[in-house]
């Protein structure tokens, strides 16, 4: 049976760094800017900003 594991940090008055955020940050090392990388993996430019 497959296991599977998701981490997550937060610290007090910071959004959660989990999968998603990590895939954004991957996401903007590749395409360069912010707004390109929310497109590519699907989500907002306010929510890649933590703004929802």
């Amino acid at each position: 049976m497959p296991v599977r594991a998701q981490l997550s940090f937060a610290a007090a008055n910071a959004s959660p760094v989990g999968a998603d955020r990590i895939r954004l940050l991957e996401a903007v090392a590749r395409e360069g800017s912010i707004s390109a990388a929310a497109r590519l993996i699907g989500i907002t430019l306010q929510g890649g900003l933590g703004r929802c």
